[in-house]
């Protein structure tokens, strides 16, 4: 039973992961900015009081790849965990 639930346990699992990763993403800038770590969240806050145009375009920029990138590992881990998923072939 163990080698057939698990894998199809799995996919909601890599999924919530991924949406916990995201998540925590947006509740870095919250947290540097209460408790003033010297962090991305803070850098930003701190760029559009000093209407700095240039880092505030770049950090939703890299958020959006890094969302990105974590959606293609969900999706390329459970294309090879789970046999049922296949990409490419029709």
């Amino acid at each position: 039973m163990f080698s057939h639930a698990f894998r199809n346990a799995l996919n909601p699992l890599i999924n919530f992961g991924v949406a916990q990763v995201i998540y925590l993403m947006g509740i870095i800038v919250m947290l540097d900015t209460v408790f003033s770590f010297r962090g991305v969240g803070l850098t930003l806050v701190n760029a559009v009081r000093n209407e700095d145009t240039n880092f505030i375009m770049i950090v939703p920029m890299l958020t959006g790849i890094t969302i990105s990138l974590c959606m293609l590992a969900a999706d390329i881990m459970i294309a090879l965990i789970d046999p049922r998923v296949r990409y490419g072939k029709g």
